[in-house]
């Protein structure tokens, strides 16, 4: 399940970084359209600090116009 979650959000990442919003819409549209994906299964699935940091890492990767912040708080 965790895969399919990745998958899925990286997608709607990719899709939405191809598009040709300034980069406050693009924040905004990742923020409002792809994280509710992953946040929606924190709490069901057991997610570790190092499988978001890889899908953060990830997104960094494909993203010119500069990292996503992600705020991960641990305990």
């Amino acid at each position: 399940m965790k895969e399919k979650i990745k998958k899925e959000v990286l997608r709607r990442i990719r899709l939405i970084l191809k598009t040709e919003l300034n980069s406050k819409n693009r924040i905004t549209a990742i923020n409002t359209l792809a994280l509710p994906v992953a946040t929606y299964s924190f709490n069901i699935i057991d997610w570790n600090l190092n499988d978001i940091k890889r899908m953060e890492e990830y997104d960094m990767g494909r993203n010119t116009k500069g990292p996503v912040e992600c705020n991960v708080q641990t305990n």
